[in-house]
């Protein structure tokens, strides 16, 4: 194979994207280094200046999935002002985008959160993309309490974890069928409205 010259941004790029692909494909179990240089027709001292580690790597990766989910947010997001209960109903139509659309993201993601009990870049990784799900919701949960949208007695720092749990493991985890992924997420609703 003939070796191509990249600028560093571009081949740093080339190598995650590749990684992901591979855990996309093929999971973490068997996911190696010297694998990703072989298909990016690099050799392995030059894949490890850029990433130092595997855990480097899978940390790169983890930046990169959480770049895709927030260009995802901010493509899909409408550009006028959304009421909090129009923008709770948006967190769910995202996650429906998500596992409609996007296998590879959901393939990754449980790689990285079933591998994250016994790996720190795993569970580095997980925590950040949980971290700022969970912010984003929970300031919808706050502004909706604020209005009256939502419960008086919300709290919307445990109710946006028992929210993006849900949607995690609905889509990472029990693959719902969409029937069944719409009443979830009625009941989500529900949950925090005002009854």
């Amino acid at each position: 194979m003939r070796r191509v010259r990249l600028r560093a941004d571009a081949r740093r790029a080339q190598i995650v994207e590749t990684a992901f692909g591979m855990i996309a494909a093929d999971g973490l179990e068997q996911f190696r280094t010297r694998d990703v240089a072989e298909r990016v027709g690099i050799n392995p001292a030059t894949l490890h200046h850029y990433f130092p580690t595997k855990e480097d790597l899978i940390l790169g990766v983890g930046e990169h999935l959480e770049a895709a989910f927030i260009n995802a947010r901010e493509t899909s997001t409408t550009p006028r002002r959304l009421t909090p209960l129009q923008a709770l109903r948006r967190e769910f139509a995202d996650a429906a985008v998500v596992r409609k659309r996007r296998q590879r993201w959901l393939a990754v993601s449980r790689e990285l959160a079933t591998r994250a009990p016994r790996d720190a870049a795993a569970a580095a990784v997980v925590r950040r993309l949980t971290a700022g799900w969970r912010a984003s919701i929970e300031s919808v949960l706050d502004a909706g309490v604020a209005d009256g949208s939502f419960r008086a007695d919300l709290d919307a720092r445990g109710a946006s974890l028992v929210i993006v749990s849900a949607l995690w493991a609905a889509n990472a985890f029990l693959q719902l069928p969409d029937r069944e992924f719409r009443k979830l997420c009625r009941e989500l609703e529900r949950s925090v409205s005002i009854r």
